[in-house]
């Protein structure tokens, strides 16, 4: 689904073009989700990790998206937090996270640190929204 359009000068021909304004949302435009990052327990400790550092969504709604709730303990969490985390998760999961990343989550420092520490070398580009370019002038 589309937003609203604005007008843009096509840089070769000179002529407006409508183009989107808002991103793409349709699901194809999703990251794809892993299924090798098993379920996470709902024990007391994980679900005060989830309430802090995925603070929009509800603890249980949160560690139902194990890597999306990984990628935010990575980027957002504390030491306390990833000792809460040990004998849950384990290194190829966090991998794992690095691999399906949702964008938008890890900042530079966070995906240099997680990418070294998982011997992901060299780091590849952080992941980005998709669906952002105009798919080609509009009628």
């Amino acid at each position: 689904m589309l937003g609203a359009l604005a007008a843009k000068r096509c840089p070769k021909s000179g002529t407006m073009e409508r183009v989107p304004l808002f991103v793409d949302v349709t699901p194809t435009a999703v990251q794809p989700r892993s299924d090798s990052v098993k379920p996470l327990p709902s024990t007391p400790e994980l679900l005060a990790v989830a309430q802090r550092v995925v603070w929009f969504k509800t603890p249980p709604d949160a560690l139902a998206a194990p890597v999306h709730f990984l990628a935010h303990v990575m980027t957002y969490g504390t030491v306390e937090d990833l000792r809460a985390l040990a004998g849950v998760v384990s290194p190829p999961e966090f991998r794992e996270t690095l691999e399906h990343a949702p964008p938008a989550v890890f900042d530079v420092r966070s995906w240099a640190y997680w990418n070294l520490k998982c011997q992901r070398v060299p780091v590849p580009p952080l992941p980005r929204r998709q669906g952002v370019q105009p798919e080609g002038p509009l009628p």
